[in-house]
C-alpha cells in the first residue's frame, strides 16, 4: 500500500484562512480539478507556461525573496527558466479540499487530514493511501 503525505496552503473549514486567502498566491483563482485531469491526459511538464503570467503578475509581486532579484532580467521580465529551474513557479493554486479531491480522484482513501499542523498557520496535512500499491 503506497501513502502520500501532501503538505500544502491551508483551506480551514472554519474561517476559510489559507495561504491563498492571505499568501503568496491571494488573488489567483483556485484550480479545479478537471483542469489537473486536463494536464495529466496532456503530459503537461515544467515548461508549461498556462499560468506563468498569472504568476507573475499576482504572485510574484508579494514574494519578498533574493530569488525574485535574480530572476529579474534587463527589460524588468522575468526570466521563465531561472524560475522554473529553482522550482518557484506555482503553477497550480488549491486549498486542502482541492487536494482531498484530487486525491479521491486518483483513487487514494484519505486516511487523515489535518487542517493546521501545530506548528504552522499557513498549511495542512493530509494523509492518503491507494489501496493495492506496495511502499
Amino acid at each position: 500500500m503506497q501513502k502520500a503525505h501532501v503538505h500544502a496552503p491551508s483551506n480551514t473549514k472554519r474561517n476559510q484562512t489559507s495561504l491563498w486567502n492571505f499568501g503568496l498566491d491571494r488573488g489567483r483563482a483556485l484550480t479545479p480539478l478537471q483542469h489537473h485531469v486536463e494536464d495529466h491526459e496532456r503530459r503537461v511538464g515544467l515548461e508549461d507556461r498556462t499560468h506563468w503570467r498569472e504568476f507573475i503578475e499576482v504572485s510574484v509581486p508579494a514574494f519578498n525573496h533574493r530569488w525574485v532579484r535574480e530572476a529579474r532580467l534587463p527589460d524588468v521580465s522575468y526570466d521563465f527558466d531561472y524560475v522554473v529551474g529553482h522550482g518557484h513557479l506555482h503553477y497550480h493554486v488549491w486549498t486542502q479540499t482541492e487536494i482531498v479531491d484530487l486525491l479521491r480522484y486518483a483513487g487514494c482513501r484519505i486516511l487523515f487530514v489535518m487542517d493546521r499542523p501545530l506548528d504552522r498557520d499557513d498549511s495542512f496535512c493530509v494523509i492518503a493511501e491507494k489501496p493495492g500499491t506496495a511502499l
